[in-house]
């Protein structure tokens, strides 16, 4: 079953622009969207995949600091989506997306079995007009969605009023290994909802794995609208990273290049649930290399043995990049030490003009 071929919903046109990155957690995937949603035209909204669970059920802080329940752009979101769609309910939409999002809905998703049916033509129509609504409030016709998940963009793209970009962000596996590797206390109103253990590195190889493998199925089986971008060239050599996604994303973004490269901040607005980096309101883009000197060579090479043999295919090697070569153009500020516990893990932060800035999300 194609597009073409879903019953439209009847909540008015055109098609509904969304940026969809997608990828392994820990790849910087709340940055980039940050960066993409300062455009014009555009909006990010974070991990919208957990909007109706984190957000509207159980009242989760908003990177503006605030409940999702006291949040004035997601209060007027709900509105405007009640409005356009009607009788929603946030516990039923949970099932939908259960249903449609999930790993095991792909064959029903390629294959158009049982597609036609009321459950689906209902989870179109309000995922459209959740979609609608976002753009309504923001005032914006492209919405940013760092969900990741490669099945909820599988699903997006079967959507006849949705016009997908999917972005594959990449990171090398033992950076993001690493950054699992360190655990984090229960901290609401920073971001973390539960106490975060360290995982084990084979444990978050294996997820990375999965996930990029899933991105990849999805660039060639599922859309045509894929492109790839690698975490390390956006660091390196943004100007030259973010001019190659101009023309796919088909948005300008010489004002954001140039704020790049002058070290500016970039507002996180109100992206809803992810990486904690995005309670502190505003992100710059710098690296985030500790992982070169900090992980243990077991744990290293635990991960590639694991999955070196895959992210060969995105440029990596088993040696080490050299951390002098890295981010010649980009501002970097001193490392601030903070007490044990609190967010972001001190490898990652700077300090600038009294805020707290992370490299990667």
């Amino acid at each position: 079953m194609s597009r073409r071929d879903c019953e439209k919903p009847s909540i008015g046109d055109p098609k509904v622009r969304v940026i969809y990155i997608s990828g392994a957690s820990r790849s910087g995937s709340t940055v980039l969207a940050a960066l993409l949603g300062s455009q014009a035209e555009s909006v990010s909204v974070g991990e919208l995949v957990q909007l109706h669970r984190a957000g509207w059920l159980h009242d989760e802080y908003c990177a503006c600091a605030t409940r999702c329940s006291a949040c004035p752009f997601w209060t007027q979101v709900l509105a405007q989506w009640q409005a356009l769609c009607g009788d929603v309910d946030v516990s039923r939409y949970l099932k939908l997306q259960s249903r449609f999002e999930r790993l095991r809905s792909w064959p029903r998703l390629i294959l158009g079995a049982r597609l036609d049916s009321a459950a689906y033509r209902e989870y179109i129509r309000q995922t459209t007009g959740l979609l609608r609504a976002i753009c309504a409030v923001s005032g914006k016709r492209v919405v940013v969605d760092s969900s990741k998940h490669p099945m909820r963009a599988l699903a997006l793209s079967r959507l006849p009023d949705v016009d997908l970009h999917v972005l594959h962000l990449v990171r090398d596996v033992r950076a993001t290994a690493w950054s699992h590797a360190k655990g984090y206390r229960k901290d609401p109103r920073g971001g973390l909802q539960t106490e975060k253990p360290p995982q084990p590195v084979w444990r978050s190889t294996r997820d990375w794995l999965l996930a990029h493998a899933l991105a990849e199925w999805l660039g060639k089986s599922a859309t045509d609208r894929f492109q790839r971008l690698r975490y390390e060239d956006l660091v390196d050599r943004p100007e030259q990273a973010l001019m190659g996604l101009q023309s796919f994303l088909e948005l300008d973004l010489q004002d954001i290049i140039a704020r790049v490269l002058a070290g500016a901040e970039f507002p996180v607005g109100h992206q809803i649930a992810g990486n904690r980096v995005r309670m502190q309101g505003n992100v710059r883009l710098r690296a985030d290399t500790d992982w070169l000197e900090a992980m243990p060579a077991a744990q290293r090479d635990a991960c590639w043995r694991m999955a070196g043999w895959f992210a060969r295919r995105y440029g990596y090697s088993r040696n080490l990049p050299d951390r002098s070569d890295l981010v010649p153009r980009l501002p970097q500020a001193p490392d601030q030490q903070l007490p044990a516990g609190m967010f972001p893990p001190p490898h990652a932060l700077s300090r600038s003009e009294g805020r707290t800035t992370c490299s990667s999300g």
